[in-house]
């Protein structure tokens, strides 16, 4: 097997993965009637769904899909591992050259004497591990574009959840449909922290913050909406923690 003019995979390892995979394959295949026969039930389950919010609806639908495509994510997590692996492995056998010892006790590495026998079987297996490593980086790659879709599926969906449930929708909607319902209107304050060294007196018209920000009340019968100010990284920061939440199950090179 040969990609391109210099990159020629080694065929035993080649056939050893192709194998794993299309036996997982199989396993799958042998699920999916069961998955089939309850299908009517999971759409009704997603259409019942709806009746407890937009946001429950979507995380029905991201654990439909979740289970849709296990066979994908086992595939990509089984190549994962085994790259890992051959990674910390070549990497610890590159320090046996440099007279070097990686010490679990102090997590650096330490000076090591090492004797023939040990330089010698060193080179041996690091010989082996360098030749079927690009069989192994071509699968991983292969198995990571199958997933990529999938992933960035589940991250958009688990960001617009976080991002509905941020937003005061009802009282948003409420108040431009009803607008007489609130004798007081309604505003927004953001959170602050409350310096406990002050406290507060039922009747003053004034909360002293730990900022030396104040929030001006007209009236005791006035609503306080609490909410965290909506901008751009309301947005993007739970796609961002979703990713890193996530990324775990995309890079290899990080060494245990």
């Amino acid at each position: 097997m040969r990609i391109g003019k210099y990159c020629k995979l080694n065929d035993e390892v080649a056939v050893f993965l192709s194998r794993l995979i299309i036996s997982m394959l199989m396993v799958w295949r042998t699920i999916i009637p069961k998955l089939e026969q309850n299908f009517y039930l999971l759409t009704k389950l997603f259409e019942y769904a709806a009746l407890f919010g937009v946001t429950y609806q979507m995380a029905i639908l991201l654990d439909i899909v979740s289970v849709e495509t296990l066979h994908t994510t086992y595939a990509h997590c089984i190549l994962l591992y085994i790259t890992k692996w051959m990674q910390r492995y070549k990497f610890s056998l590159l320090q046996l050259f440099k007279g070097k010892k990686w010490n679990e006790l102090k997590q650096a590495l330490d000076s090591n004497e090492y004797t023939r026998e040990q330089l010698f079987l060193g080179t041996v297996i690091f010989t082996l591990i360098l030749l079927i490593y690009p069989t192994i980086w071509v699968f991983y790659c292969i198995t990571l574009v199958v997933y990529l879709p999938v992933f960035f599926m589940r991250a958009v969906v688990k960001c617009l959840i976080q991002v509905m449930t941020k937003i005061p929708f009802y009282y948003l909607i409420y108040n431009l449909i009803f607008p007489s319902s609130y004798k007081e209107s309604i505003y927004f304050a953001h959170k602050f922290c409350w310096d406990k060294s002050k406290k507060v007196i039922e009747g003053t018209e004034e909360r002293t913050t730990k900022n030396s920000n104040t929030i001006v009340l007209k009236d005791s019968h006035e609503f306080e909406i609490e909410c965290p100010p909506f901008s751009t990284s309301t947005l993007l920061q739970p796609l961002i923690h979703t990713i890193k939440s996530c990324k775990g199950y995309l890079y290899f090179w990080r060494v245990i």
